[in-house]
């Protein structure tokens, strides 16, 4: 079993998923767990503590919100730098991780950005963004990523930009040709469908890299969420363009 790396979990109040999504993230059996408690006034971090004398954990508490343009972005950099380990694996709170399928590829980490499909909770839209995950003319991202802890610095994988850490780490694949695989798995995200409007935030983040009005409607078609080329409309004008794999 490969175990060398490092996990990079930011929590903030998730006491209720905690106990699933931490039982996962132990069944990787890294060789560290940095858990990086933002603002948490739950049990989340007493959770974590149930593990300490199985697992290295360590604890990063953030009291106040940073002045990053998206402050999630901010807590998985401080997470990297705080890690041992030569690689890092990037993970989130609510995701149930499938395990077997993940140590199986971790190994190709050591030289290559491993970006790890997780289904979506369950709503109108997942049976078409599942559907998006696996046609083969698209690249593809999703969140639960694992890379050489060095590429943080040495590409500026995640930056103090308004644009979230996962289509950052896209755009320097890109930018870059950095290695990249994309893999399956069957990780879950748990959370119930949050409020709408982050939708837009989606549709921002596509106007802010550029991508064309017709691509950006026919996702918002596809994924039946009209809030997104609403966001789009909304952001106004473009920033300069990026070509950046396609990200579910």
């Amino acid at each position: 079993m490969y175990n060398d790396f490092s996990v990079i979990l930011p929590v903030h109040n998730e006491e209720r998923m905690l106990s699933k999504t931490f039982q996962c993230i132990c069944s990787l059996n890294p060789s560290e767990i940095i858990i990086i408690l933002d603002r948490c006034t739950d049990r989340s971090e007493k959770i974590c503590r149930l593990y300490a004398n199985k697992f290295r954990i360590k604890f990063i508490k953030v009291d106040k919100k940073s002045g990053w343009f998206i402050h999630l972005n901010w807590l998985y950099v401080i997470g990297i730098k705080a890690a041992s380990c030569s690689i890092v694996f990037l993970s989130q709170a609510d995701i149930a991780l499938d395990a077997p399928k993940i140590i199986k590829n971790l190994k190709y980490a050591a030289e290559s950005i491993i970006s790890f499909r997780h289904i979506p909770y369950l709503d109108r839209s997942t049976p078409a963004i599942l559907l998006l995950s696996k046609l083969p003319l698209m690249e593809r991202l999703s969140s639960v990523f694992a890379f050489p802890r060095e590429w943080l610095f040495k590409y500026k994988l995640i930056e103090n930009l308004e644009i979230p850490f996962d289509t950052q780490i896209g755009i320097k694949i890109s930018k870059f040709n950095l290695p990249y695989r994309y893999i399956n798995t069957n990780s879950w995200n748990l959370r119930y469908p949050g409020p709408r409007s982050r939708l837009y935030d989606i549709g921002r983040t596509m106007r802010i890299i550029g991508r064309s009005h017709i691509f950006t409607l026919l996702k918002s078609i596809v994924r039946l969420q009209p809030e997104i080329y609403l966001g789009y409309i909304k952001a106004g004008k473009a920033f300069r363009s990026h070509q950046v794999p396609y990200a579910t």
